[in-house]
């Protein structure tokens, strides 16, 4: 069993945080800052760990973006499972993006993805 474990984009700070709780009722997630003070951000900027890591053992979560042979893929959820997906319109099943290296991802450096 996979574990679930999650990461969220804080608009605030610029960067990506560890996320320590989730309260689906009140739509934030939460994190404890370099301050151990409380901090929060909107469901919808978190990213689900995807359970796999890439070819150098980094783990890999939704909005990553690994390469692999000279193509950027980002790691999506679409019907129901991760996939990684190019700006070309191709996709890759997970069981490929794992031979990969995970080089950033899409909030942080969302440069990376262009010219794919």
């Amino acid at each position: 069993m996979r574990q679930i474990k999650f990461r969220a984009w804080d608009e605030k700070t610029k960067e990506i945080v560890e996320i320590d709780r989730i309260n689906f009722n009140l739509g934030y997630a939460y994190y404890v800052d370099s301050k151990e003070e409380l901090e929060r951000v909107r469901l919808e900027n978190c990213i689900q760990f995807t359970g796999l890591q890439d070819k150098n053992g980094k783990e890999i979560y939704e909005g990553d973006v690994v390469e692999l042979n000279n193509s950027k893929y980002d790691i999506v959820f679409i019907e129901g499972e991760f996939c990684g997906a190019n700006d070309n319109g191709e996709s890759i099943q997970m069981f490929e993006v794992i031979n990969g290296s995970v080089i950033g991802n899409i909030y942080e450096h969302s440069e990376l993805l262009t010219n794919s």
